[in-house]
């Protein structure tokens, strides 16, 4: 919600190089909070027998930290490794639609007013779904896996129609269903994070897909700001970031059906080992 307010203040000091690179700078802390997260030492020694692998004695540190980081799951859960495509193409979309959203609307006539709202109402469309999607989630009408993936086709989508808009009310609609569309899929993912790589493997699988998104909002801006400086129009961008979100929910709609079948061919699992992390 302040991010509009913010381009603004950088846009004025810095000019577009100096911004990209000062948003680019603050993203990167979440890669710094990716590594920060570790499993808790308080876990139940059943449940963990299941669910976690523990490297044998014989590793080196190194390979204890990254196993406590969460890199092992790159390594041994194949279906988590293409997750995590996934997730760093998503946000990658995410974040330059996001940065070029204001001044694509400026681009096209709109007040500079009207325009810094388009980000706002990203913002508090975001912010309400994630408490809605939370109440609905809880009826489990819909597994979050497919939330998830349909979401990031919706974005996709979105940002396609985005250059066919001219007019204030036409974007405004866009920016409620892309900040719905974030809040939403923000939520189920860290649902689906928990299926697919079992409640022991959490913060490392959580830990991981933290780094991609730091990862991706670490390089969008710049890579958005080239896209932008050699085609010189704002159209080339958002049909490209469409694409992007796109793939990114066709790779999570694969992941939740190879998941499913995994499930199905595990007859007779109970509650307690629902939650299993599965290895292709």
């Amino acid at each position: 919600m302040i991010y509009s307010i913010l381009y603004k203040g950088l846009l004025d000091y810095y000019g577009w190089r100096g911004t990209y690179i000062m948003i680019s700078a603050l993203n990167s802390n979440i890669l710094v909070c990716a590594a920060l997260l570790r499993p808790r030492d308080s876990c139940n020694k059943k449940n963990s027998m299941k669910t976690y692998k523990t490297l044998p004695a014989t590793k080196t540190f190194c390979q204890r930290q990254l196993q406590s980081f969460g890199c092992n799951l790159l390594c041994e859960n194949k279906l988590f490794c293409l997750n995590t495509i996934g997730v760093f193409l998503g946000n990658f979309a995410y974040i330059n639609g996001l940065l070029m959203f204001v001044p694509c609307a400026i681009d096209k006539g709109l007040p500079f007013v009207e325009a810094a709202l388009l980000g706002t109402i990203v913002g508090i469309c975001a912010l309400i779904s994630r408490c809605i999607h939370g109440a609905v989630a809880y009826l489990r009408l819909i597994d979050d896996r497919y939330i998830a993936a349909s979401m990031l086709v919706i974005r996709g989508v979105s940002f396609m129609i985005v250059p066919l808009s001219g007019s204030f009310g036409m974007l405004a609609v866009l920016a409620v269903i892309i900040g719905i569309s974030i809040g939403i899929y923000s939520t189920a993912l860290y649902v689906f994070l928990e299926q697919l790589v079992g409640a022991e493997n959490y913060a490392g699988g959580v830990g991981v897909s933290v780094f991609a998104f730091g990862a991706a909002a670490m390089m969008a801006p710049s890579t958005g700001g080239a896209l932008f400086d050699s085609t010189g129009n704002y159209d080339a961008l958002f049909y490209f970031n469409g694409a992007i979100a796109i793939i990114s929910g066709t790779i999570h709609l694969i992941v939740a059906l190879l998941l499913r079948q995994k499930e199905i061919k595990r007859p007779g699992v109970d509650e307690d080992e629902s939650h299993e992390v599965y290895y292709l």
